[in-house]
């Protein structure tokens, strides 16, 4: 009797992974920091192999702390990237908006975007990595977008 370890369940998503490879830009990888060897699927190595990757450890907080920074050098030792921020609902900091000045006074949150966006862009250079999310892309400023350097866009069915 033959057993049969891989399920079916993980065919298909293998099988759907190499059809949507050519259209991604970045792997990202989720792995539990407790198990990061055995939460890691091997497949993602091979379907990723010519892609851009971040690896995430999820539940760090669980996990040993000197096994976390081990991880963390590993992971380093492969990449420039050092640190990840993530600016989740981003146009609360990061609204489009005119950056012109007026009489009446300066246009203090386009200056301010302004500033953030900047900061962005000098910061990636040392080896930050931003993560900038949000279901309307369009109520992000423009400057915000043009310093990333990959695109992710989900189903934006809004015209806005």
């Amino acid at each position: 009797m033959q057993y049969q370890w891989y399920p079916g369940h993980m065919t298909k998503a293998k099988r759907q992974m190499q059809e949507d490879i050519k259209l991604v830009d970045l792997v990202v990888e989720l792995v539990d920091a407790r198990i990061p060897v055995s939460s890691h699927n091997p497949d993602i190595d091979e379907l990723g192999k010519q892609k851009s990757r971040l690896v995430l450890l999820n539940k760090a907080d669980l996990a040993d702390e000197a096994k976390n920074q081990a991880w963390y050098k590993n992971l380093a030792l492969n990449s420039q990237l050092q640190h990840v921020t993530v600016l989740e609902e981003a146009h609360n900091l990061l609204k489009r908006t005119s950056k012109e000045q007026n009489q009446e006074g300066a246009n203090m949150i386009g200056k301010s975007v302004e500033m953030i966006s900047n900061s962005i862009k000098e910061m990636r250079t040392y080896g930050e990595g931003f993560i900038i999310i949000d279901q309307s892309p369009m109520a992000v400023d423009t400057s915000a977008i043009e310093n990333t350097a990959t695109k992710i866009i989900m189903n934006t069915p809004a015209k806005d």
